[in-house]
């Protein structure tokens, strides 16, 4: 487990990066990048860099809660290279407080995970994003649909003022493995 101490930079993720190199064989691995200020999208590219050489990968958890310069846009390298982790079965996503996530973040982050065919369990946390809209969530809609492997999914959208009235039809739009918190 990777823990920040709010001092983390750029820098810090091409070490990173050498070190999941040379984790060919690892399962599970939990990234915590809270409220990390000096992450910008020179650090994710080399993060995503480093998921490159991780081919046993079956267990991932990113949380990016309260980190300023991170928005949908920014995480793009990290959602592409997610179509190539094959035997990712369970993903964590926390994106709590992200001022920038809006709709096209989720349709990037949609698009990634709409390729994962052993994904089983999937969580994501959109607490306090108050950029994203129905159309981003049409947009993970779209995506879920396409993982044939999915038994669970958890969102949770407490705190986002624009989904108040439509989650609720919403979620009586996709399957019932899918739960959801506002």
């Amino acid at each position: 487990r990777i823990n920040d101490d709010n001092t983390l930079e750029d820098s810090t993720f091409e070490n990173l990066k050498t070190l999941l190199d040379s984790w060919k064989s690892l399962e599970t691995l939990s990234i915590n990048l809270m409220d990390c200020a000096g992450i910008t999208n020179t650090g994710i590219e080399l993060l995503a860099e480093g998921f490159k050489g991780i081919g046993q990968l079956r267990i991932l958890g990113l949380d990016f809660s309260w980190c300023k310069k991170v928005n949908g846009d920014v995480l793009q390298p990290l959602y592409e290279i997610l179509n190539q982790m094959y035997c990712l079965t369970n993903l964590t996503f926390n994106f709590a407080l992200l001022d920038e996530m809006d709709d096209k973040g989720v349709e990037l982050l949609a698009q990634g995970l709409s390729k994962m065919e052993q994904l089983e369990y999937l969580d994501i946390n959109f607490n306090q994003c108050v950029n994203i809209s129905l159309d981003g969530l049409e947009h993970l809609k779209n995506g879920l649909l396409n993982i044939e492997s999915l038994k669970k999914a958890y969102f949770n959208f407490s705190g986002c003022p624009n989904l108040e009235n439509d989650l609720k039809d919403w979620k009586m739009s996709i399957p019932k493995f899918v739960f959801i918190e506002i």
